[in-house]
């Protein structure tokens, strides 16, 4: 027995083979220096480029008045992560763990600039009202 077919194979030539999905990459090869050669390039291409992002928001006082607000109204990164109902507390502790590996990467890449960003933290953190 044949297959029910739609419209659809009307325009498709069976010819014709399936191409791959376009977000699948081939597998690399491992006995192939070249390939092996070429992906650690582009791997150490793709490590400066996020760098040199890194250097050019921070190297401006409004990035890192901008990383600072990210840090402490979105990322929760100085609050506490407890709250009663599980669900907020679960969404909480993740949006604080996106503020550890954002904190994390500056400080790998330049610890001064992490203590800027700190600093207005600090700034921005609102102070209990002295009696």
């Amino acid at each position: 027995m044949t297959e029910a077919r739609s419209a659809d194979d009307l325009y498709s030539d069976p010819q014709e083979a399936e191409k791959p999905l376009p977000f699948l990459e081939r597998p690399q090869k491992t006995n192939d220096p070249k390939a092996i050669k070429a992906k650690g390039i582009d791997d150490k291409a793709k490590r400066i480029k996020q760098e040199n992002d890194i250097r050019a928001l921070l190297g401006t006082e409004a990035g890192i008045r901008f990383i600072a607000r990210i840090l402490g109204e979105f990322c929760y990164i100085d609050a506490s992560a407890f709250h009663p109902n599980n669900s907020t507390m679960c969404n909480i502790s993740g949006r604080r763990q996106v503020g550890q590996q954002i904190k994390e990467a500056i400080r790998d890449f330049d610890f001064d600039s992490w203590v800027k960003v700190d600093r207005e933290l600090e700034q921005q953190r609102p102070k209990p009202k002295k009696p």
